[in-house]
Order: C-alpha cells, then sequence, then structure tokens
C-alpha cells in the first residue's frame, strides 16, 4: 500500500529531454563518452578502434584544457583544425555518413560550420569524418601503432611515447565478466580454421585476469550436436585455462549452431555464471548453420530473456547476414572477422565497455535472484526482483538495467513498480527508451533518492516494445556531513515488483464521503509522512559532498552542477579548497559548458517583424525539429532571430541596454562596451571573477575568455578580494 505515497513518476516519454552532447562548450568524460557512444551505436564510425576516445583526451583531456576554446580556435573537444573540417564537407566518400548523420542525429551536415564545433557532437563528428578521409576504415587497431598515426598525423613534435602515456591517464573499466566462447566444429569450418579458433581464445583470455573475482571463462563446442568442454569457474589461472583450451579437439559434422547457443545460455550461463557478473557470449563461426531460422531464434532468447551479450566473430566462408542477425545491437560493433589477432585490442575494449556497462534485463513478471549482494522473495501477489549496491568512499557507483515493456499496454490487471531506496547516499536514475546508456549528459526523464526518501517509477507505458532503460549513479554522502548517522551499510536498493493493481486502491473519505486524497492527507498521517517528496518548505535537502579538491583548484576548475539541482551551482573557492552553493535566478538553471546561469528559452517582449528578405532564412525544417528556435540577427547585436513552428522567421528586440547572447538562448549585459576583463594573465593567476556595475552581480571568465554576467544568490553581494558572493550586511 505505501507504495502509493512515495516519489512518483510515470514515465510517458520517448525522447531525450536533456542532450548536452549539443551544448556549447561542455566537457568531461561523460560528456565525451556520450558522443562516442551516439557515433558508433548509430555506426556512423564503428570501427575506431577506440581511437576517439582516446584522441579527445590526448587533445584536450576531454575539454578540460585551458586553451581548448581558445579565441579564434573552434575545433572543440577534438580539436579539428579548420582545414581538415572543410575537406568533411560534399566530399563523396562521405555521402553514407552524411545520411546516417542526418536520418539518426537529424543534423545537415552540408549547414555545420566550423563554429559549431564548439558542441562536442559536433566536434566528435568531425573528427570521426576526418578520420574516414585520411585512413577510411583502416585505423590502426593496436595502441603502439595508434601512437605512431597520431604522431604523424597530429603532432610532429611529439613522440608516441607521450601518446600512449597519456592514454594510461584514462581510468579503465574493471568489472566481473563471464566470457563463453560458442565454437564451431563443424566440417564447414576445417580443422585449421579450427586451430586459429583455439589460438584466438588463449590470446583473449590473456589479455584478462582470470579468477573467481574477475573474468571466468568457458567453452562450448557444436557440430552436429553441441556439448560443453568446461564451464565457469573450472580453471583460475592462465596456464591451467592454456591446457584446458589445447585439449579441445575438433570432431566434423554438421552446423548446429542454435543448438551451441543454446547449450550456453541453459545450461553454462543459466546454471554456472556468478550472479553479480556480466554475460557476454563469442560465436565464433562461418555463419552458414543448418538452421538458419532456429539460429536467430535461440540468439534473441539469450539477448533478451538471459541477458547475454553476444559478440559474432566470423572464419572462413562467412554467411554475413547469419552474423549480424546472431551478434547484440548494433552490428557493426558486434561483428569481427577472424584473419588474425591483429584486432585483439579492439575485440577486449568492446567486451570490457559491453560487459562493464550492459544493462542487466529485468522482467518483474518472474522472480529473479540478482545483484552482488541482492536479495529476492516472491508471494503469489508480488514478483520481486531486487538489487542492492554497495557505495564506497570516494567513488561513484553506476548500474545500468534494462526492463521489457511490451506487456505494459495490454496487462490490465497489475502493472510493474521500481521502488529505489538509499542507505547514507544520493542516487539519481537516469531514464531512456532511445539510448541503452542514459546519463546525466543524454536522458528523457530523472528522478533522485536520498537517504530516508525514496523514489518510485511506475512502468506504465511502452514505446514500440522498446524497454526502459535506466542508469543509476549512486554516491555516498562525506563522512563530514551533519547529523551523519553510523554508515558503515551504506548503500542503494531497487526492487522492481510486479503487482495486482487492486491491492493498490487508497480511499479518502471526509464525514463519510470519499473524495481526492491530497498531500496533507499524507503529511499527518505519520505512517506515511517520510514518504513523501522532499520539497525546499519541506525535508532538510541531503548533504552535498565537496568536489573542491586540491587537484580540481589547481587545474582551475572552480565551477561545478550541484549534485541534484539544477537550479544551482558550486564555486571552489581557492583558500581552503571550500565550497560555496550558488542559487540560480528563479526560472533559469545552471549550464555547464558556459558556467552560468540562464533560460533554456528567452522572453519575448516588444513587437515582431519579419526577417528581412535579402538574409537567410535559419528556420529550416531541420532546425524546427531539433527544437532550435532562437538564431542572432546579424545586423543588430540588440536583436535576434525566433522561428515559430511554422518556420517563420521573426526579429525580436532584447531590452534596452542588453544584446543577444547565442550561447545561452537570452539577452545579456553588453560587456563589450567597456573592455574584457578576461585576459590570459588574470585567468592564469586563478582570476576568473571581476566586480559588474551591479554590486548583485559579477563577471565571470570562461577558458576561452568570455565574459559572462553571473547573478549573486539573493542577500548577497560580490566581493572581487575573496572571489566569492557574500552576505550583504557584511560591508555595512
Amino acid at each position: 500500500m505505501f507504495l502509493l505515497f512515495l516519489c512518483l513518476i510515470s514515465i510517458e516519454v520517448s525522447f531525450s529531454v536533456v542532450d548536452r552532447t549539443r551544448e556549447d562548450r561542455a566537457v568531461g568524460a561523460d560528456i565525451v563518452q556520450a558522443v562516442v557512444d551516439l557515433i558508433r551505436d548509430n555506426c556512423i564510425y564503428p570501427n575506431d578502434r577506440v581511437f576517439l576516445r582516446r584522441l579527445a583526451y590526448v587533445e584536450s583531456r576531454d575539454g578540460r584544457n585551458l586553451n581548448t576554446f581558445r579565441p579564434n580556435f573552434y575545433g572543440g573537444i577534438w580539436q579539428v583544425e579548420e582545414s581538415d573540417f572543410n575537406s568533411t564537407k560534399h566530399n563523396p566518400l562521405l555521402v553514407e555518413q552524411y545520411m546516417k548523420i542526418q536520418e539518426e542525429l537529424k543534423i545537415a551536415w552540408e549547414n555545420v560550420r566550423w563554429r559549431d564545433l564548439t558542441k562536442p557532437l559536433y566536434s566528435g563528428l568531425a573528427a570521426s569524418l576526418v578520420l574516414l578521409t585520411k585512413v577510411g576504415d583502416n585505423t590502426p587497431g593496436v595502441l603502439e601503432k595508434q601512437a605512431e598515426y597520431w604522431m604523424n598525423n597530429y603532432h610532429a613534435d611529439k613522440s608516441p611515447d607521450y601518446f600512449i602515456s597519456q592514454i594510461q591517464k584514462i581510468p579503465v573499466e574493471d568489472c566481473q565478466i563471464d566470457i563463453g566462447f560458442i565454437l564451431d566444429e563443424s566440417g564447414s569450418i576445417g580443422n585449421r580454421n579450427f586451430q586459429t579458433m583455439l589460438g584466438f581464445v588463449k590470446n583473449v583470455t590473456d589479455k584478462f585476469v582470470i579468477g573467481p573475482q574477475a573474468v571466468e571463462v568457458a567453452v562450448v563446442t557444436f557440430d552436429s550436436y553441441a556439448s560443453t568442454a568446461f564451464g565457469f569457474g573450472s580453471y583460475t589461472s592462465h596456464a591451467n585455462l592454456h591446457r584446458a583450451i589445447d585439449d579441445v579437439s575438433y570432431k566434423g559434422g554438421g552446423t548446429n549452431t542454435a543448438e551451441g547457443i543454446r547449450l550456453a545460455r541453459e545450461s553454462v550461463f543459466r546454471n554456472g555464471a556468478r550472479r553479480s557478473s556480466t554475460k557476454v557470449g563469442l560465436v565464433i563461426t562461418d555463419g552458414c548453420s543448418n538452421d538458419h531460422s532456429a539460429s536467430i531464434q535461440e540468439a534473441q532468447y539469450a539477448k533478451r530473456k538471459d541477458g547475454i551479450v553476444l559478440f559474432a566473430l566470423g572464419i572462413g566462408g562467412i554467411c554475413m547476414n547469419e552474423l549480424e542477425a546472431i551478434a547484440s545491437q548494433p552490428s557493426c560493433t558486434h561483428v569481427f572477422f577472424l584473419t588474425g589477432f591483429s584486432d585483439i585490442d579492439s575485440l577486449i575494449h568492446e567486451i570490457r565497455k559491453a560487459a562493464c556497462r550492459a544493462p542487466i534485463i529485468i522482467d518483474p513478471h518472474q522472480p529473479v535472484i540478482s545483484g552482488n549482494n541482492g536479495t529476492t522473495t516472491a508471494t503469489p501477489t508480488f514478483h520481486n526482483y531486487t538489487i542492492t549496491q554497495t557505495l564506497s568512499t570516494n567513488k561513484t557507483e553506476t548500474k545500468t538495467v534494462a526492463v521489457p515493456t511490451n506487456n505494459a499496454a495490454n496487462d490490465t490487471d497489475g502493472e510493474s513498480i521500481m521502488q529505489l531506496t538509499v542507505n547514507c547516499g544520493i542516487v539519481h536514475v537516469y531514464m531512456s527508451y532511445d539510448h541503452p546508456h542514459p546519463s546525466s549528459v543524454l536522458y528523457s526523464n530523472k528522478l533522485t533518492a536520498t537517504d530516508g526518501h525514496p523514489a518510485v517509477l511506475f512502468l506504465n507505458k511502452t514505446v514500440d516494445g522498446r524497454p526502459l532503460y535506466m542508469t543509476y549513479v549512486g554516491t555516498r554522502l562525506p563522512s563530514d556531513a551533519a547529523d551523519l548517522k553510523n554508515c558503515s551499510d551504506a548503500h542503494y536498493e531497487m526492487t522492481f515488483t510486479y503487482v495486482n493493481k487492486s491491492g493498490l486502491e487508497i480511499i479518502c473519505r471526509q464525514n463519510g464521503q470519499e473524495r481526492e486524497c491530497t498531500k496533507l492527507d499524507f503529511q499527518l498521517h505519520k505512517k506515511y509522512k517520510d514518504y513523501l517528496c522532499s520539497s525546499p518548505a519541506g525535508v532538510k535537502e541531503a548533504p552535498v559532498p565537496n568536489p573542491c579538491t586540491m587537484e580540481v583548484v589547481q587545474n582551475n576548475e572552480l565551477f561545478h552542477p550541484h549534485p541534484y539541482d539544477n537550479t544551482k551551482f558550486i564555486t571552489c573557492g581557492h583558500q581552503q579548497h571550500k565550497m560555496y552553493i550558488t542559487q540560480c535566478p528563479q526560472g533559469e538553471r545552471y549550464f555547464q559548458g558556459s558556467h552560468s546561469c540562464g533560460t533554456t528559452t528567452t522572453i519575448m517582449t516588444g513587437d515582431k517583424i519579419p526577417l528581412d528578405p535579402d538574409l537567410i532564412n535559419p528556420c529550416t525544417a531541420q532546425a524546427v525539429a531539433n527544437q532550435e528556435f532562437f538564431f542572432p540577427y546579424s545586423r543588430d547585436n540588440s536583436k535576434f532571430i525566433y522561428c515559430d513552428v511554422w518556420r517563420h522567421a521573426w526579429v525580436m528586440p532584447c531590452p534596452p541596454t542588453l544584446v543577444w547572447g547565442q550561447k545561452i538562448h537570452a539577452c545579456i549585459e553588453n560587456l563589450h562596451r567597456s573592455s574584457n576583463p578576461c585576459t590570459h594573465d588574470q585567468v592564469d593567476r586563478a582570476i576568473t571573477m571581476f566586480p559588474h556595475p551591479d554590486p548583485h552581480k559579477y563577471i565571470h571568465c570562461d577558458t576561452g575568455l568570455t565574459p559572462w554576467v553571473q547573478s549573486c544568490a539573493g542577500g548577497t553581494v560580490f566581493d572581487f578580494t575573496t572571489q566569492n558572493c557574500v552576505w550583504e550586511n557584511l560591508f555595512d
């Protein structure tokens, strides 16, 4: 019964409400990863062999280098030169990529300008197209070869060792993986190719730590029938594993791929895989099975019902269409051709990425036990699937789940509910039907649960039968948080429940008459009071972790988003690494890219007039589809262009003394009427904030030396000496 009184959300949307990959000057590892995911998942540049991710870090430290957005340079995070960018326009070799970018990302590349590359997605796309024009589909896969390529094509003044040393600073994802090799030993493969398979298996496993807390390996073979060579946990050292692989013999016979996959999922994975591990299957075959439809059906069962990430590796005379149907999506990153061992690094990266970020498949209609220390209970009315995640000190714990919703629309007797509770922490949940890895960068819906204030999600919508992807990002509360209880058991717990609707009816009566329940009803009921959503006027906010470490301040990273309120931001002080929480003006939210508060829309004042007939109308169908309604007016910076939904362009005036700011789509102070205080000398001395004529505001300089006007919180004024907003009465 109490589930209805929690912080409730009912999923109804199927498009990305937040997409920071298109936010001007947004930076960071999460931004880069989201951009790379979009490019690879849409098969725009699938064979980058990790080079695209590495290039972003080496070129600009994921955009965090101070000179990333230097004056008159617009190459963005990937530092794309203007001449290289121009080579990507109207190139006949890139026609296929242009079509994918248009169809999947709704970007008309012919209309993109070099200046647009300050937006991360545009910079990543440009870097991908540049690489395709230079090396085609032959990007080096081995790290040492990539280092040589980088030196020869990007920085001739630096050595390959520099590239490698920078790459080693990128954190490597590490998680428990159960890898099942499903090997074709049919007559069409032949003994020679089969021995190549076994050598490949040994080379792949050599790249992983083998053991009960790391990676475990199993091998299944199939010809006319299937058999298990050895299961998970059988060998805990590379030497013993090598001997077991060498003992696998070649038999020959038919190609019953379906039976091989079925035996792997029903016997090896279900009975031998660890509950807390991610399941990965590598099907190595020529792809030409005895029964094509049966093979595809078993692969679908493995992926959708058992949550196994399938890679298809072709050897010999391959059947491409069958390999692509067997593999997980997108096939362009899950299908490999086994011609040698040169692509092992790329495959290992894909396995780690797929494993550490693969969503856990959850079906609340069927009770299952899962999680690193999860427990499950089941009753005739409730089917519970519970996952418990420990929260560690100074570490963000991330877990992604996928919940099939194809039954929700047709189920009138019950519905699925997700309940999230937290002990000594804060957990954000990012949701999407479109993206398998939603995050703070890219999501459709979001909810937050804090210590003592759970959240609940009703899974009552479906979008074309697609699952709902949810990423949980949990952070442990700092040990010095006020009023903190004993947090030796810091964790969060998500429970997915399929409930009969008849057990959820709540009735409120007054003087014997039924009426609609109100929030006050629950506030006055002690049993349910703590399950209400927190509000500024009600429940005390959870403590905020301090991001202002010594390294962060030394790197001049002084502004950070608030962890669970986008109408606030954190400023780091230079003295004692203190943090200061600033409230944005009413109706505005914090934009990390520009380190300023602003609105996603602008308040329009005055009369509108049609755009000059001799100017190009920016209100294209593409712009409106991307919800880009505001553009600069080239003939008067105190005006801007507004697009209505019918693609009509109107010229609108800013209020007096203000000019148009395209970065935040709002009218701002005209700082260029006087000298710009943002100089390299000042920024190098960590002086990034300057007085404004209005004492309740200040001028902030970003890393590109662009001045921004920001507002102090109510009742405070800017103090240049401390570089902070302080209480106004301090100067009385």
